[in-house]
């Protein structure tokens, strides 16, 4: 069993609005659903987390304090209080600061302040009179003294008894806790048995995510941090549904496009275009050769000839496409071993000796003539037929024939395309799938084929 123990500051709880998104509930109800368990990693009161809970409708199994201590575990709550000596300390000394009992956060200034979020369920108070509330934690903020928070450390240590730990955080925030096991530890100590997989965004998550039998760091970490934690072991991911959807895969094959993804012949597709449109006075770009990625020959020509507003008889139309694909087929005389895109060959041996299923669903109609002279069919388990599919991308129809050529399910493959229209049909199929540039709603994005070799994507697929 796995359990996903996920930081809430900075990781689930993200800025401005400090709430959770949608796709982080739906992949960690997904994974509840799927027998997985999760825990909150936070220094926030289980009043602040129940009520964030309740709001998206998900129960968290372990919630954990900065200093290891178990605030709950399931429905029930194991809460350790702070002394009065500390409180005293401070009191006497004039240190400004907040208190938290769990319902309740209590200001010892004069004034609530606008930056702290007022959210999430809990009651403020503005007092020095703290007799009434069990503190559970405190939080001094260097803004609000004068005093640097080395020198407040120092007057807290000599006074009190050595029973606290104390978090600095970005220089800016001291935050007391009484002393107990880590983090890390105590997730090892309550869920032995589970495969824990540890989400953080700082200092704080460190040694959770190191000692994590798989560890994410979020990539709005401090730079170092993050430098230092992938070179331990740790993924780097922009949102907790990555992680998430990464670990609960269950991928038996994979589905490619072919221009941009499996080998460098958008170009060839560019010039042979080129050469069509000059026939009719329009001069095409290299950029809007961008707009043609994942699109059919016939959906192609009718957008180059837009450009003019030429509307052309189905005759001449159909003889245009005829020569632009002789024109392309010319130009693929070119192909070799080096117009394979870096990592693809190597990938696929990798899948084929992990007997991983692999499809082609490609537009383009000579994808078995390209795959044999980049002598590649050894590799390919089925190649769908773009002109038996009656809509074309950004419809999901291909990839669906794709997944069904293989045997496959939708939420056993994954697919890998370069193109908006691509992500968007595999979207619309309900599949998870790998962008290859800047593209929306994938799983993730890669700046080259040559990552599919790194950690995050063999995570997925191999589980290694």
């Amino acid at each position: 069993m796995k359990i996903f123990y996920i930081d809430l500051d900075g990781t689930l709880l993200k800025k401005p609005d400090y709430n959770f998104t949608s796709t982080d509930v739906k992949a960690l109800k997904k994974a509840q659903e799927r027998g997985a368990k999760f825990g909150i990693a936070s220094g926030r009161s289980h009043v602040e987390i129940d009520y964030l809970e309740r709001e998206h409708g998900l129960t968290s199994n372990l919630t954990i304090g900065l200093n290891g201590m178990v605030v709950k575990k399931d429905q029930d709550l194991i809460i350790s209080k702070l002394d009065q000596e500390v409180l005293d300390v401070l009191l006497k000394h004039n240190i400004e600061f907040e208190a938290q009992d769990g319902g309740n956060r209590v200001f010892s200034s004069q004034e609530e302040h606008d930056f702290i979020p007022k959210v999430l369920g809990t009651n403020m108070f503005v007092t020095r009179e703290l007799e009434k509330f069990d503190i559970k934690k405190i939080v001094i903020r260097q803004l609000f003294n004068e005093r640097p928070l080395d020198e407040i450390k120092g007057i807290i240590e000599g006074a009190c008894s050595a029973r606290y730990n104390y978090f600095c955080i970005d220089n800016k925030t001291i935050e007391i806790v009484r002393k107990d096991v880590s983090k890390g530890n105590a997730i090892k100590e309550h869920f032995s048995d589970s495969e824990v997989i540890a989400i953080g965004d700082s200092h704080n998550d460190r040694e959770m995510i190191l000692l994590a039998d798989q560890g994410y760091i979020m990539r709005n970490a401090l730079p170092e941090l993050r430098e230092e934690l992938k070179g331990r072991g740790a993924i780097e991911i922009g949102d907790v549904f990555e992680a998430v959807e990464v670990e609960i895969a269950d991928i038996k094959g994979v589905l490619f496009d072919l221009d941009g993804v499996i080998a460098d012949t958008a170009k060839y597709h560019y010039l042979a275009w080129r050469e069509v449109a000059k026939r009719y006075d329009i001069e095409l770009c290299e950029g809007f050769n961008e707009n043609l990625k994942g699109v059919s020959r016939r959906e192609s020509l009718e957008k180059i000839l837009g450009i003019k507003n030429i509307v052309l008889p189905e005759e001449e139309f159909k003889s245009v496409l005829k020569e632009k694909n002789e024109l392309y087929i010319n130009y693929l005389e070119e192909l070799g071993e080096d117009s394979i895109l870096p990592g693809i060959k190597e990938f696929l041996i990798d899948l084929k000796r992990s007997n991983k299923r692999v499809a082609v669903a490609s537009a383009s109609k000579n994808a078995p003539y390209i795959l044999e002279k980049l002598e590649l069919l050894k590799y390919i388990d089925y190649i769908a037929d773009p002109g038996s599919i009656e809509r074309g991308k950004p419809e999901p129809d291909i990839f669906l024939d794709a997944a069904r050529g293989i045997g496959l399910k939708t939420d056993e493959v994954v697919g890998i395309e370069d193109s908006q229209a691509g992500v968007d049909a595999l979207y619309r199929a309900n599949m998870l799938s790998i962008g290859i540039g800047d593209l929306r709603n994938s799983l993730y994005n890669l700046e080259s084929t040559g990552e599919l070799l790194d950690k995050k994507t063999r995570r997925l697929i191999f589980k290694g």
